[in-house]
């Protein structure tokens, strides 16, 4: 994983799991599970499904951000 100054290395865990979300590699999940107890990792993989689904709603809806 790239070195980022600005993020903790359970930041970057939680991304790289994020953008692997529906075939996770081996190497990731385990250090992700390395990073984070059993809670941590069950919160982190259900916002995940979370963020995914509704990003599924939107497209399929084709729902536009309102205007600020």
């Amino acid at each position: 994983m790239a070195s980022d100054p600005f993020s903790t290395p359970e930041d970057c865990a939680a991304l790289v799991l994020t953008e692997a979300e529906t075939h996770v590699p081996y190497e990731v999940y385990e250090e992700a599970r390395d990073l984070f107890n059993e809670g941590q990792l069950a919160k982190i993989l259900i916002a995940i499904v979370t963020f995914s689904v509704w990003n599924r709603v939107a497209v399929a809806t084709r729902m536009v951000p309102e205007a600020s």
